[in-house]
């Protein structure tokens, strides 16, 4: 293949090299912005309901809050540092569902330089950019950035070592590699990506002591059969099941690039796979592309850089032993960084024989940056679409949020107010969960979660009598139910909302 390389800056003189720096510093900018933007658009209605997971590092973020501090995993494969991330946001912004997401946001916004950075160190300047947009503008490493989850951070930690240990840095990248053990169990394959480099190895122990420690004193903890990440892998297998388990799960996951991804609509359009398909084209070239340059002109750095740790990464998504769970878009997001560069790699390869081959035209660089931009056009408007139009649909009730309605409700009323959430789950896939409303409403309302009527009228009745009472429940109650409280009911209606029935509302006075 004929490889048209980038100018050497080193012959340039000084005043060159600096408009040149200046110049990428620039484009890092205007992409980062570009990510940055994306993420922050619609991000207070997408995704709009705050559920299990999330409520749980709210939790978690409010213990930092109060000075609680904790270093070891609380929530299966979760580490701590995103509590930390939020608790530093929350205590200029408060507390809230936005907030956790922002955290997140600025996390995998943070992910776009990165990848540049790394990208350069692989492939040039060039394919960096591409990287970067790509990075900006991929649905993969948009929806984890939007979750309020750690995931994302697993990404941009697996990146930042990669990155300087590239560029000569071995010690900072022992300190990001310790680092991303605080993040999630998505980045527990990484240390192996960097076994030829002890140093490194040696720096990540020591920043990561106490996890290392936590682990060690309470194994099963993590890899008990109870456990989040034991339950995984704790399955009635023989040793050959195992392994053609895992086999599988390889095979899922290639898959999933291309052909069926993750059936988890929380951060999914359920079996899209993980990239659009004009990206999953070049993805496919980009690997053949590399491959063929480590075997033909023997580039063990690719090899080292590239390959290995795009495999050992997804180690976490490939031993889970429960088939349903494969392929687990979460637990492979580590392998963005390097995905988008491998897509990056086989765009530029492409335009550079193109632009040999066309050579002979009068405008060749204009046809091939033409096509290019057209191109990368094309998938930043599929991933756009997927991510705002198509994916918000396959949230539950379409993406509306019954917890957060009733919220709204209950801050509207007096502060004097009794508010009862009786029962839960009636929407689409378990939702309002009680959490999703006593957490979201403003501090001085009385919000009063419970599971039947029976106990509604135990709660109600130590009320002092003719308090104000708001009472929410599943819009199919039967009218029958009502009598049972002692409650003396005012006005009844049904709380709607994008044309769904989100709550039967009664509203009255205590007995």
């Amino acid at each position: 293949m004929t490889v048209i390389a980038e100018p050497d800056l080193r012959r340039h003189s000084g005043a060159d090299r600096e408009t040149s720096y200046r110049n990428e510093a620039l484009l890092v900018a205007a992409l980062t912005l570009l990510g940055l933007a994306i993420r922050l658009y619609r991000l207070d209605t997408i995704p709009a309901e705050m559920w299990g997971d999330v409520l749980f590092h709210h939790y978690l973020a409010s213990l930092v809050l109060g000075h609680q501090f904790y270093l070891d995993y609380r929530f299966g494969g979760d580490g701590p540092m995103l509590s930390y991330i939020i608790a530093g946001l929350s205590a200029l912004f408060g507390l809230t569902f936005f907030t956790i997401k922002l955290a997140t946001v600025l996390a995998g916004t943070l992910l776009v330089p990165l990848d540049y950075l790394l990208t350069r160190q692989l492939f040039g300047r060039r394919v960096a950019a591409i990287a970067a947009l790509l990075t900006a503008i991929s649905f993969w490493a948009i929806t984890f950035s939007r979750q309020g989850k750690p995931y994302i951070l697993a990404a941009v930690f697996f990146a930042l070592a990669l990155w300087l240990v590239l560029s000569g840095r071995q010690l900072l990248g022992g300190v990001a590699l310790g680092l991303g053990m605080y993040t999630q169990a998505a980045f527990w394959g990484a240390p192996l990506a960097f076994v030829t480099t002890p140093y490194v190895l040696l720096w990540g122990a020591i920043v990561a002591l106490p996890v290392i420690v936590n682990f060690a004193r309470n194994p099963s903890a993590l890899l008990g059969s109870s456990s989040y990440i034991g339950s995984k892998l704790h399955q009635q297998h023989s040793a050959t099941g195992i392994v053609l388990r895992v086999l599988d799960n390889i095979w899922r996951d290639i898959l999933s690039y291309n052909v069926r991804g993750d059936a988890t609509f929380r951060h999914n359009i359920p079996y899209h796979p993980n990239l659009d398909r004009l990206s999953g084209i070049f993805f496919v070239l980009g690997v053949a592309l590399i491959l063929w340059r480590i075997g033909h002109h023997r580039d063990w750095r690719l090899l080292k850089w590239v390959v290995i740790p795009f495999a050992v990464i997804q180690i976490p998504s490939v031993l889970d032993q429960t088939a349903s769970n494969i392929p687990a878009m979460g637990r492979m997001v580590g392998a963005v960084p390097l995905t988008m560069a491998t897509i990056a790699y086989a765009l530029d390869r492409t335009a550079m024989v193109s632009l040999f081959w066309l050579r002979r035209l009068s405008h060749p660089r204009l046809v091939v940056g033409s096509t290019l931009a057209a191109v990368l056009i094309v998938i930043f408007g599929i991933n756009f679409y997927n991510y705002f139009v198509v994916y918000p649909r396959t949230l539950p009730n379409g993406n509306t949020p019954f917890g957060a309605t009733i919220a709204t409700r209950i801050d509207q009323t007096s502060p004097r107010t009794y508010s009862f959430v009786i029962g839960c789950c009636w929407g689409d896939w378990g939702q309002p969960e009680p959490d999703a409303v006593s957490e979201v409403v403003t501090a001085h309302r009385y919000v009063i979660t419970v599971q039947t009527f029976q106990d509604a009228a135990s709660q109600i009745s130590t009320l002092p009598r003719g308090s104000h009472v708001l009472l929410f429940m599943d819009p199919a109650t039967p009218s029958a139910l009502y009598a049972t409280l002692p409650v003396r009911v005012a006005s009844s209606w049904v709380l709607r909302r994008n044309g769904w029935d989100v709550a039967r509302v009664l509203g009255g006075r205590s007995l």
